[in-house]
Protein backbone atom coordinates (compact mmCIF):
# COMPACT_ATOMS: atom_id res chain seq x y z
CA UNK A 1 0.00 0.00 0.00
CA UNK A 2 2.77 2.47 0.97
CA UNK A 3 4.43 1.49 -2.54
CA UNK A 4 1.52 2.28 -4.46
CA UNK A 5 1.02 6.05 -2.35
CA UNK A 6 4.89 6.92 -3.52
CA UNK A 7 4.27 5.75 -7.26
CA UNK A 8 1.34 7.75 -7.24
CA UNK A 9 3.13 10.81 -5.79
CA UNK A 10 6.48 10.57 -8.00
CA UNK A 11 3.72 9.88 -11.35
CA UNK A 12 2.45 13.31 -9.97
CA UNK A 13 5.15 15.67 -9.54
CA UNK A 14 6.71 17.60 -12.80
CA UNK A 15 9.60 15.70 -14.18
CA UNK A 16 12.83 17.56 -13.32
CA UNK A 17 14.04 20.02 -16.25
CA UNK A 18 17.78 19.21 -16.76
CA UNK A 19 19.75 22.94 -16.93
CA UNK A 20 21.77 23.38 -20.00
CA UNK A 21 25.00 25.89 -19.78
CA UNK A 22 26.12 27.01 -23.27
CA UNK A 23 28.94 29.35 -23.50
CA UNK A 24 29.38 32.41 -25.38
CA UNK A 25 30.40 31.52 -29.27
CA UNK A 26 33.08 34.07 -28.42
CA UNK A 27 34.97 32.04 -26.25
CA UNK A 28 34.54 29.03 -27.89
CA UNK A 29 36.56 30.36 -31.25
CA UNK A 30 39.41 31.79 -29.46
CA UNK A 31 39.75 28.12 -27.73
CA UNK A 32 39.27 26.48 -31.17
CA UNK A 33 41.92 29.27 -32.76
CA UNK A 34 44.22 28.46 -29.72
CA UNK A 35 44.23 24.50 -30.43
CA UNK A 36 44.71 24.85 -33.88
CA UNK A 37 47.47 27.35 -32.77
CA UNK A 38 49.47 24.68 -30.66
CA UNK A 39 48.63 21.87 -33.20
CA UNK A 40 50.89 24.19 -35.61
CA UNK A 41 53.48 24.12 -33.07
CA UNK A 42 53.61 20.84 -32.19
CA UNK A 43 54.13 19.63 -35.50
CA UNK A 44 56.77 22.51 -36.20
CA UNK A 45 58.60 21.13 -32.84
CA UNK A 46 58.37 17.53 -34.00
CA UNK A 47 59.87 18.26 -36.78
CA UNK A 48 62.81 20.17 -35.45
CA UNK A 49 63.44 17.57 -32.63
CA UNK A 50 63.42 14.61 -35.68
CA UNK A 51 65.87 17.08 -37.33
CA UNK A 52 67.70 16.97 -34.02
CA UNK A 53 67.74 13.16 -34.10
CA UNK A 54 69.02 12.52 -37.79
CA UNK A 55 71.64 15.25 -36.48
CA UNK A 56 72.89 12.96 -33.08
CA UNK A 57 72.30 10.13 -35.16
CA UNK A 58 74.66 11.25 -37.77
CA UNK A 59 77.67 12.39 -35.17
CA UNK A 60 77.16 9.39 -33.06
CA UNK A 61 78.75 7.33 -36.43
CA UNK A 62 80.82 9.72 -36.93
CA UNK A 63 82.45 9.11 -33.46
CA UNK A 64 81.84 5.53 -33.78
CA UNK A 65 84.15 5.67 -37.09
CA UNK A 66 86.92 7.95 -35.70
CA UNK A 67 86.88 5.72 -32.77
CA UNK A 68 88.07 2.78 -34.98
CA UNK A 69 90.02 4.44 -36.99
CA UNK A 70 92.23 5.26 -33.71
CA UNK A 71 91.91 1.98 -32.90
CA UNK A 72 93.48 0.69 -35.85
CA UNK A 73 95.90 3.25 -35.29
CA UNK A 74 97.11 3.01 -31.57
CA UNK A 75 96.84 -1.11 -32.07
CA UNK A 76 94.25 -1.15 -29.17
Amino acid sequence: MLLRVELQEKLLQPPKLKMIIQKPVGDVTALQRTIVELEKDKTQYSQQLEQQCDVIDALKRDVASANAKLSDVTGT
